[in-house]
């Protein structure tokens, strides 16, 4: 990365974080110092850690369901059932739309900030 110095401020920085408190923690304190040192940090994440980020003064934006909700899905719940020979097809039919969603609505989230 050379000798090239970022100016202070000059960055805006989008941060996506799929996962329960212990993952967006870390990304609150990343946002933190990145604040710090002036640039512009929106945190994309599940719906249910907008209060947290917002208690750290990050702008949040969500991208829906956490893992933990959609375990209790008919989906979720599939999983848990399925045999050996149907846990691999149960967990696509789970974690597909969740992945597909969560993309779809963080591309959406980080992009009306241009």
């Amino acid at each position: 990365f050379g000798s090239t110095r970022l100016a202070r401020g000059d960055m805006r920085i989008a941060i996506v974080c799929i996962g329960s408190r212990g993952d967006v923690d870390p990304f609150c304190a990343l946002g933190k110092e990145l604040q710090a040192l002036g640039h512009s940090v929106r945190l994309a994440t599940h719906d249910n850690s907008a209060e947290r980020v917002a208690q750290h003064g990050i702008e949040f934006a969500g991208i829906g369901t956490d893992p933990v909700e959609a375990r209790q899905s008919e989906a979720g719940k599939a999983v848990d059932k399925a045999g050996a020979c149907g846990k691999l097809a149960a967990l696509k039919s789970f974690f597909h739309p969740l992945v597909v969603g969560w993309a779809t609505k963080a591309h959406a989230a980080l992009a009306s900030g241009e």
